[in-house]
């Protein structure tokens, strides 16, 4: 055997396994495509319909994790460019009282992609890099409980129209917002940021709950515009805390916080109470330089603790 037919082979090869070819122009079964994934097989998809719900959880053999929980893991690479989805995506489901869950043992990558259905990815665990840049989603997102493993995971520039559903999730590395839209509600209750944190110019539409959760990184929320009441209580933040140049056009809730670092709340527009009783600042009171509101509002911070303690800039 030549070397050009050695060579012809290894390609051959290499692409069976990298990738997953299109049934018609532009248009998958997501039957096929579920294939492919239980051969372990790596799929890389770009301007491409599926069609149908692509189920994780009919593609795996599940181990037990807990008392009552199961785990299948899915070892192929999983990318999406420009692609669109005309149903579901699944990868957890509850029989009777046994939690049925997902790891992604490798990266996870959705890009400028269309969800017109739910996407449930409660209680997944990704290894790799978590990727949703610049998607729509037109449902609900459910990432309750799931556990983001990789140093870097991205949501930037999403538009998520339908609840966001973010629940005890855990990001184990930085995670970007930057230029989210959220037209429903945002609910982060109990999360955990082990990572920097950057919400820049997101925009709220309607209520968002941050409350309860831990940063232990700097955790930035400048240019963001609230339209509607955002509850970000009893959370502990261990890195710096920005809200520079960020809208308030609603009423915000930040009582009970810890804040390690400074907290800078400079050109704010603050067109609504901002209440921050019984919060606790460790390293003196935050900057408010030139705060603006047509309404003549400031922040109030006589009910907040101020401490003087000296901390290592971030």
């Amino acid at each position: 055997m030549n070397t050009n037919t050695i060579l012809i082979f290894a390609l051959l090869f290499s692409i069976n396994s990298c990738m997953f070819a299109q049934e018609s122009d532009h248009t998958v079964k997501s039957s096929s495509l579920e294939r492919s994934i239980v051969k372990g097989k790596d799929v890389y998809l770009s301007s491409t319909t599926i069609e149908g719900d692509l189920d994780f959880t009919k593609l795996v053999d599940y181990y037990i994790e807990g008392a009552n929980t199961k785990r299948g893991e899915v070892s192929s690479s999983l990318t999406f460019v420009n692609c669109s989805f005309s149903g579901k995506i699944i990868a957890y489901y509850r029989d009777g009282k046994v939690d049925n869950r997902i790891s992604f043992l490798k990266n996870l990558t959705f890009i400028n992609c269309e969800f017109n259905s739910e996407v449930i990815l409660k209680e997944v665990v990704v290894n790799g890099v978590a990727n949703f840049s610049k998607s729509t989603f037109e449902d609900v997102v459910d990432i309750e409980g799931a556990d983001f493993r990789s140093k870097d995971n991205y949501f930037s520039a999403c538009v998520f129209n339908g609840k966001f559903k973010a629940q005890r999730a855990r990001f184990n590395g930085n995670v970007n917002f930057l230029n989210a839209e959220f037209f429903a509600l945002a609910n982060f209750q109990h999360a955990i940021f082990n990572g920097d944190v950057q919400f820049g110019a997101c925009v709220f539409y309607e209520n968002a709950d941050l409350s309860l959760i831990k940063a232990t990184d700097n955790f930035i929320m400048n240019y963001v515009v609230f339209h509607k009441k955002a509850l970000m209580n009893n959370g502990y933040y261990m890195g710096r805390v920005e809200f520079q140049q960020t809208v308030f056009n609603a009423p915000i809730e930040m009582k009970g916080n810890v804040y390690t670092f400074p907290v800078k709340f400079n050109n704010a527009i603050v067109e609504a109470e901002i209440s921050v009783e019984n919060s606790s600042f460790l390293s003196g009171i935050p900057e408010i330089d030139n705060i603006k509101s047509e309404k003549g509002l400031s922040i109030d911070f006589s009910k907040a603790k101020i401490s003087s303690l000296q901390t290592i800039q971030k």
